[in-house]
């Protein structure tokens, strides 16, 4: 079985920072929080996540001006966790190339494994609490070194 292959992007880099900034903006003018991309940051990321997926309406995702404000809340949301990724695991943003074509935004943790937080952020948005984006970043990092 082939293995996706990964390539290293500074322009990825760059979208990742400012859809990142954009969150840490809506996080302290709509909800009073300081962001400031540490670990114990992504707790205060999913309560937002969570009030942003409380408040869709039921069917939202089949209007367009819907579906766009989730690609948006995603984008803020995932990119944030690779930025806390990036400055705390050495990880790495670029191009995720699939065996069979499909290519698509993703990190490589220093480990070599391939993450897709901004895909973690829609299946938390879309599929509920199961998909805590604070459980996905410990999840990441392992067991705590003794």
């Amino acid at each position: 079985m082939q293995t996706p292959s990964f390539e290293a992007d500074e322009q990825v880099a760059e979208v990742a920072r400012a859809y990142a900034q954009d969150l840490v903006a809506m996080a302290r003018s709509q909800y009073a929080v300081e962001l400031d991309y540490s670990l114990d940051s992504v707790a205060s990321v999913e309560r937002i996540a969570g009030d942003i997926a409380g408040s869709k309406p039921r069917f939202a995702r089949f209007r367009p001006s819907a579906q766009a404000k989730l690609e948006g809340f995603s984008k803020m949301l995932g990119f944030y966790l690779a930025e806390v990724l990036q400055r705390h695991m050495a990880a790495e943003h670029g191009w995720v190339q699939m065996p069979d074509g499909q290519r698509f935004y993703g990190v490589r943790l220093s480990d070599g494994s391939l993450v897709w937080p901004v895909g973690r952020a829609i299946q938390r948005l879309m599929a509920g609490a199961e998909n805590d984006l604070a459980v996905y970043v410990r999840a990441l990092q392992g067991p705590p070194e003794s």
